[in-house]
């Protein structure tokens, strides 16, 4: 499947949130430096809800075809009631 990708000028990637399967184009290799500052904004807010940015949620029961799919666990912010996919807990370091 990589090869395939990798001859449609795509990169064949596992998503590490939900673990489903991401086709990037190859075109896009290198990262800007706005695109970097983005996603160091990202890893900053990691932990808060999507909506309201509060960091108060609790652990939500996945349904039977989120089971099936293998979606990752997920939360339910106290605040705003809004369902989103648990954050994963990723050490920054310092570079």
């Amino acid at each position: 499947m990589y090869g395939l990708a990798k001859a449609f000028g795509y990169r064949l990637r596992i998503c590490s949130r939900c673990h489903r399967y991401r086709l990037l184009p190859r075109h896009g290799e290198r990262i800007s430096r706005q695109e970097e500052r983005q996603q160091r904004h990202e890893r900053e807010t990691l932990g808060v809800c999507p909506q309201c940015g509060k960091k108060d949620f609790r652990r939500s029961r996945r349904r039977w075809w989120e089971r099936l799919i293998m979606r990752g666990p997920m939360v339910r912010c106290r605040a705003c009631h809004t369902r989103f996919p648990m954050p994963r807990v990723e050490s920054i370091g310092t570079d």
